[in-house]
């Protein structure tokens, strides 16, 4: 896919085609954005761009060799970190340290691309730090995060920041039923990457479990780790909103999680939001586990 194809990011493929066509290209990004919305997909077309070995108008031939291997993810110059639940640890950085530390193979630059670069753990970003101050001439990398206040403020000043807005429910449809996917995810709206990766009915199912769990007085927190229970804040909020909204006689369509027909007052209903909204503010700031479900329980089964 090239940059034409793409649906929606209009904003940030300008920007990005306009610092092509200058030939001033900074020597490291950092995309950031909620998750689902095209950050990588963005991030890939721009590096077959500077590689394409035909291009046309600042945009890639999506037909030349570069073009495939790139998007095949099997171009000898691109070193691509994935998307990972796992810490990135200082082991993955050496790694990359020697990748940048040679010239291209057969490309006009090399690339190294980190997916979920948040989860670099304190060693990792300390050591990147000094890639990204001493960058190669050869080399670009692109960060991409949905969390750039878990990155270290010097690894943030030292990249070029391209911010990404969920797309529009139009953009959304689109994408979707590209895919053969027809029913609207309203949960997802903006981020059809989301509904794409086949996890949506687990990620709601994942949500009501807990919740009724709350519900039934459960006192032994169930997530995993802080980005799981991140994640169902995320949820929460949006169920929430659902409840505030019950009572407008609206059609269904617009609620987001259906889930449950609580006794709240829509005034308690607003308490809750803003106290689990403040708490899901400080969600990066290494919570309790057993204290962010013992309280938010409390706020649910007053």
């Amino acid at each position: 896919m090239s940059f034409k194809n793409v649906i929606g990011h209009t904003r940030e493929t300008k920007i990005l085609q306009g610092i092509i066509q200058r030939n001033r290209i900074p020597s490291s990004f950092l995309f950031t954005g909620v998750d689902g919305i095209g950050k990588s997909l963005i991030a890939r077309n721009f590096v077959k761009v500077i590689n394409c070995l035909d291009p046309k108008e600042n945009d890639c031939c999506d037909r030349c060799s570069s073009c495939k291997k790139i998007d095949a993810l099997k171009h000898f110059d691109i070193y691509t970190v994935e998307n990972t639940e796992q810490d990135i640890k200082i082991d993955k950085i050496r790694e990359i340290e020697c990748f940048a530390a040679t010239m291209p193979l057969e490309a006009k630059m090399k690339f190294i691309v980190i997916d979920n670069a948040d989860r670099m753990n304190p060693n990792a970003q300390n050591a990147f730090l000094k890639t990204l101050e001493e960058p190669p001439k050869h080399c670009i990398i692109i960060l991409i995060t949905s969390s750039p206040d878990l990155l270290l403020d010097t690894i943030k000043s030292r990249c070029f920041q391209l911010r990404f807005k969920p797309l529009s429910m139009a953009e959304s449809l689109s994408i979707t039923r590209q895919y053969g996917i027809k029913q609207n995810f309203n949960l997802f709206i903006g981020m059809p990457g989301r509904i794409i990766s086949n996890d949506t009915m687990d990620i709601i199912s994942f949500f009501s479990s807990i919740l009724d769990d709350m519900y039934k007085g459960e006192v032994k927190e169930n997530w995993k780790d802080i980005n799981e229970m991140k994640q169902w804040l995320e949820l929460l909020i949006v169920f929430l909103r659902d409840l505030s909204i019950r009572d407008l006689k609206i059609d269904d369509n617009q609620l987001m999680l259906n889930l449950r027909n609580t006794q709240q007052r829509f005034d308690d209903v607003l308490k809750i939001y803003d106290d689990i909204l403040s708490l899901y503010i400080k969600s990066d700031m290494n919570l309790n586990k057993k204290i962010v479900w013992n309280y938010v329980r409390t706020l649910l089964v007053k």
